[in-house]
């Protein structure tokens, strides 16, 4: 009997004590605000970018535009170029020249004023009018490896105005030399995000 009174007496001091706990204990409530996003004004939440393209090389004219995905540090897109021929009369034969392809870029220096990226691809170029080492003359396709290196000043949120060079590389046609002209070539470019 002396067990039971003390079964009986510990059970009653653990449901009371349980019992008191659970009155005293207090609703807490926390509210949350959230804080409008704070952007810089060279900083803009664009998702896209246009680069045009416009350039004098070896006295003919190029043109292009790169479409690029911004994504977080490695932005992808892709790429079309147009090199036209120079007058074959003239000392200097410069091929035509129309590339595109895909590129990665990736930015190596970004800040308030200036931006500088790297955007190495992959594509196919096709020269016409090309002239081979024994005189000939023969349109070519090459594809192969690209690089572009791009510096620009920010002039506001959502344009920035810089150079551009681009180069070509063959690596699948046996032809290598395919065409008489620049490997570099260099443009003014306009960048536009949105």
């Amino acid at each position: 009997m002396k067990k039971f009174k003390v079964i009986l007496l510990f059970t009653t001091l653990v449901i009371s004590g349980f019992a008191t706990q659970a009155q005293t204990r207090k609703k807490m409530t926390v509210q949350t605000t959230t804080a409008p996003m704070m952007t810089s004004s060279y900083a803009p939440m664009a998702s896209n970018e246009v680069v045009a393209l416009l350039g004098l090389t070896a006295g003919a004219l190029n043109v292009g535009v790169d479409y690029i995905k911004l994504d977080s540090g490695i932005d992808w897109g892709g790429y079309f170029f147009m090199q036209s021929s120079k007058d074959k009369s003239s000392t200097a034969i410069v091929s035509q020249v129309t590339a595109l392809g895909a590129l990665l870029r990736l930015t190596l220096l970004d800040n308030n004023k200036f931006k500088v990226s790297m955007s190495p691809g992959f594509g196919m170029a096709m020269i016409k009018d090309g002239s081979i080492a024994d005189g000939k003359k023969s349109d070519e396709t090459t594809f192969g490896p690209s690089l572009k290196m791009n510096f620009s000043y920010k002039v506001n949120p959502k344009f920035n105005l810089g150079l551009e060079m681009t180069e070509f590389f063959n690596m699948l046609n046996d032809n290598v030399n395919a065409y008489v002209g620049p490997k570099q070539y260099f443009s003014f470019v306009g960048n536009f995000l949105f």
